[in-house]
């Protein structure tokens, strides 16, 4: 049988067809998380939970509602010669003006047992510092200030507690309903400037970041109150 002519072969169309049009690059917008790619949760190892624990058979309802001011660790206030008791968590709290019995998820209570000494002796103090938590992959930032630890006293026993409020039924203790949250040891943040020259001249460096371990149940801090604060640095 003859070869047709007059028609192109297949091989000599494909040659002479025009290449497909190219596909633009994917472009990934860095602010969208892919949900595909989840990273595991945070889990809490038993050291840590023996930890949380431990906070919390030292930290009673009691013993943080009693706890005084970090401003006032070098001793009670005198006035007119006679000494004056500082004033307690407690009631510092039900005195205010404009008091939230439903507390303040991300805000809290930053707690300290400070001791000067050694010796276990009436020198050791509950005390106390305002402290938030901040958004961090480790789910368990804490922000406090810094002249609550610039000092060289020892503490001992620092946790968080989150969301503390006064129990409206009973005087003299406290609710702390995300649970404690012990601070790790050897992770405290503070800036060597403020260090170095003091509140008097760094005032505006006047903070600190610390790290805190799960609460008894295992929940890290922002896991807890579901919620957080995000910091916004300026060079």
């Amino acid at each position: 049988m003859p070869a047709q002519t007059g028609m192109p072969s297949k091989a000599s169309r494909s040659a002479t067809s025009p290449p497909p049009p190219a596909v633009p690059p994917r472009t990934v917008d860095p602010t969208k998380t892919d949900t595909r790619q989840k990273k595991d949760p945070l889990r809490a190892t038993p050291e840590e939970i023996a930890e949380a624990k431990a906070a919390e058979a030292y930290w009673t309802p009691e013993r943080i509602a009693n706890a005084v001011p970090v401003d006032l660790r070098k001793g009670p206030a005198a006035e007119g010669g006679r000494t004056k008791a500082p004033p307690t968590l407690d009631k510092l709290m039900r005195a205010s003006s404009a008091y939230d019995n439903r507390g303040v998820a991300t805000a809290g209570v930053f707690l300290i047992n400070d001791d000067d000494d050694p010796q276990s002796d009436p020198g050791k103090r509950d005390e106390f510092c305002s402290a938030s938590s901040v958004s961090s992959p480790t789910e368990s930032l804490i922000i406090t200030a810094a002249h609550c630890l610039n000092d060289n006293d020892r503490f001992k026993s620092l946790a968080f507690a989150p969301g503390w409020k006064p129990d409206p039924s009973h005087q003299g203790r406290g609710i702390a309903p995300y649970g404690i949250f012990p601070i790790k040891s050897g992770k405290i943040w503070i800036d060597g400037r403020y260090l170095s020259q003091g509140p008097a001249k760094a005032d505006d460096l006047d903070f600190a970041i610390l790290r805190s371990g799960p609460n008894s149940k295992g929940q890290f801090a922002v896991q807890a109150v579901a919620r957080m604060h995000n910091l916004a640095l300026a060079a």
